[in-house]
């Protein structure tokens, strides 16, 4: 979790591991832990990041059940999950291409709703293009990703990204926090919120 994620979050410290996604069938997704969820402590040990949490899950044996602190829409929940063994999964990967477009110049991409482009799946935006020079290059985003959310928005269109920007800047947000998919994998990343 960098500082730029804890203000998208709206959080004053960058402690814990944020949720992309619970993958169908693991032992998060059927204890009920969601993306956006941000696991503060397993049991007694305190996760200040993605490793402490690998390390902290990685040092219990399968089959053991754990208890699970999160911090889900600002409120704390704990959540017990049984741990199982770690199945192995294939991962494809798709390609972005299309003539349709739109600009979304205040970043510096040119996207389109992924399920008009040929294998960015049914739902998101996906990236077909950005600017170097751009704010979304500085967050990390590249041509072939898939924008699903920013705050709690689902995006599906350039004027959904749009309005959640603009609804994090009206909230004194110096960054969004978006969740987007590269390579069938859900990261969340901070986009800085232009100025003007």
């Amino acid at each position: 979790m960098t500082k730029d994620v804890a203000d998208g979050l709206g959080l004053k410290e960058a402690k814990g591991a944020l949720v992309a996604t619970a993958q169908p069938g693991t032992p998060a997704d059927k204890a009920g832990i969601k993306s956006g969820d941000l696991i503060v402590k397993v049991d007694s040990k305190d996760i200040g990041d993605a490793k402490d949490l690998a390390r902290a899950i990685g040092a219990t044996p399968p089959g053991s059940t754990v208890k699970v602190a999160v911090i889900r829409d600002g409120k704390p929940l704990d959540i017990s999950v049984k741990l199982t063994r770690l199945a192995e999964k294939s991962v494809h990967h798709a390609a972005a291409q299309t003539d349709a477009d739109h600009a979304v110049p205040n970043l510096g991409l040119t996207v389109a709703p992924a399920n008009e482009v040929e294998g960015a799946g049914s739902t998101g935006l996906a990236v077909l293009a950005v600017d170097p020079d751009g704010t979304a290059a500085e967050s990390g985003l590249q041509s072939g990703d898939v924008i699903l959310k920013a705050g709690k928005t689902k995006i599906t269109s350039s004027k959904d990204l749009v309005g959640a920007l603009a609804d994090a800047k009206a909230h004194g947000r110096k960054h969004a926090l978006v969740l987007m998919r590269r390579d069938n994998a859900e990261h969340y990343i901070a986009v800085p919120i232009a100025a003007s």
